[in-house]
């Protein structure tokens, strides 16, 4: 494998750098080209470095256009290479013309990754709670650092500088990039500091600077767990009907004492005792308010579990569906705390903390992200940096539902995005970029002139991305 570097890349045809060959990426069924950019661990000191992985996607076109999208992944933690394997369909017009261009951040997938792969033991419990003792979390610190990791040296600012080294490497004069939850702020982060390289902006599950992670997750989140409590209780003829006194049901459950139940395991079949509570069933609705085709399946789960004699299983696998990774499966823990320690925990004020306690939630991911970062080796920011204020086209994106990054995120990162749209899918939950008409819209402002980039997107055509209708009974939705 060849390494990329900050200086005039040597191409070959379609004008991509010799140091991509072409390789095969897991969850990929696109060509795919592969190579390793090197960079140092702290900007301007050339002593250690850290070895990227970066992924392309070349486009159908044999000479593509100049600005590829880059696409940014989320978490913090998720690696770009791991994420987006399963959007390749939704993004095959745009992939017609442009290149689509991955690079693990730093400290996750094959980029240097801060795994903590011995982080819980492996239960069925675990992997329904994003609980993680801090004892774990010192272990997995002191194994990072007698690895020689320097935790602070994983950051979104140090992100941004390894992808301008990407752009240099890739002989691009500008790109467009695109981010998903995290990856919005990284996006952002880099038009910050690179404005002149960015030739569209398009933020999905907007997490702009002003959001601090961890700290709006039970408010948000109560934001939307009521929204699907009106719907069914509006719904006379159908939820409402089939489940009725959803309200108290679900307050009956979240109070529920640790109790052990005999469940089947909804990957492996094998019958397991779950200790249940309601600590545990607050973190699976969580998990379940990401997905609105899951959360129509809530109110029956909810149903079925608070019957007599309760019937726990569907509640159960319906998580599985959902949240059925720890923590670490999916993202690096390790790159987690080293950007929330720096960037994000020290924000969450004590108004964040008060509001979150009435929430059904309340202070755990809170008091939890405050404990974890007592143990991890970095500076809190401060004082952390201004909004983004960035001049250029920018295509903002959100999902009614989303229980994390919910349309009002993306208005107040709009207040300094003065050449900006806002989409707003009305069923749609965390990440739309693949909903409806919205890959359509994208590409119109991808190959709009600057003038008119985000005057083109039609603001209606997401009218009809709805809400799923709620699942009454296990035949499935009304038909």
């Amino acid at each position: 494998m060849l390494f990329g570097s900050a200086c005039a890349p040597t191409t070959t045809t379609g004008g991509r750098p010799a140091w991509l060959s072409h390789c095969h990426v897991d969850g990929f069924d696109v060509e795919t080209l592969c190579g390793t950019l090197t960079v140092p661990v702290q900007p301007g000191v050339d002593a250690d470095t850290l070895d990227l992985r970066v992924v392309v996607v070349p486009a159908v076109k044999p000479v593509p256009d100049p600005d590829p999208l880059v696409l940014l992944a989320g978490g913090p933690g998720q690696a770009a290479s791991e994420a987006y394997g399963a959007m390749m369909p939704s993004m095959a017009r745009i992939q017609q013309s442009r290149d689509l261009v991955m690079m693990d951040q730093r400290g996750t997938g094959s980029s240097s990754p801060l795994d903590c792969p011995d982080l819980g033991e492996e239960t069925l419990a675990s992997r329904f709670s994003d609980e993680v003792p801090k004892e774990e979390v010192e272990q997995c610190r002191d194994a990072l650092v007698l690895a020689g990791h320097d935790l602070s040296a994983f950051s979104t600012r140090n992100h941004s500088h390894d992808l301008e080294a990407l752009r240099i490497a890739l002989g691009a004069d500008q790109w467009n990039l695109y981010g998903g939850s995290y990856g919005t702020r990284a996006a952002l982060d880099y038009a910050d500091i690179h404005p002149e390289r960015v030739r569209r902006l398009i933020l999905d599950g907007v997490a702009p600077r002003e959001l601090p992670l961890f700290g709006t997750f039970g408010i948000d989140g109560q934001a939307a767990l009521e929204a699907m409590l009106v719907a069914c209780e509006t719904d006379t003829e159908g939820c409402a009907a089939a489940f009725p006194h959803l309200r108290s049901r679900l307050q009956q459950l979240l109070a529920r004492e640790a109790t052990e139940v005999e469940v089947l395991h909804p990957r492996t079949g094998a019958v397991e005792t779950l200790p249940l509570s309601g600590r545990v069933i607050a973190a699976i609705i969580r998990n379940i308010l990401y997905s609105p085709q899951m959360l129509a399946l809530l109110p029956m789960a909810v149903h079925q579990a608070t019957e007599t004699p309760p019937n726990l299983q569907p509640f159960v696998t319906l998580a599985g569906a959902v949240g059925g990774d720890t923590l670490e499966d999916t993202m690096s823990m390790g790159l987690m705390l080293s950007v929330a320690c720096q960037e994000d925990v020290h924000r969450i004020t004590g108004a964040l903390t008060s509001a979150s306690t009435h929430t059904f939630l309340g202070t755990q991911l809170i008091d939890l992200a405050r404990d974890w970062c007592t143990s991890w080796p970095v500076d809190a920011q401060i004082p952390p940096p201004p909004p983004v204020a960035w001049p250029g086209p920018t295509l903002l994106l959100s999902g009614a539902l989303d229980p994390v990054t919910p349309p009002r995120w993306a208005e107040v990162a709009a207040r300094t995005l003065p050449d900006h749209h806002h989409l707003v899918a009305p069923g749609g939950g965390h990440i739309v970029f693949p909903y409806g008409c919205i890959p359509e819209q994208t590409l119109r402002f991808l190959d709009a002139p600057d003038e008119s980039a985000t005057t083109l997107v039609e603001p209606d055509c997401v009218d009809n991305i709805h809400r799923p209708p709620f699942v009454l009974d296990f035949a499935g939705p009304p038909g």
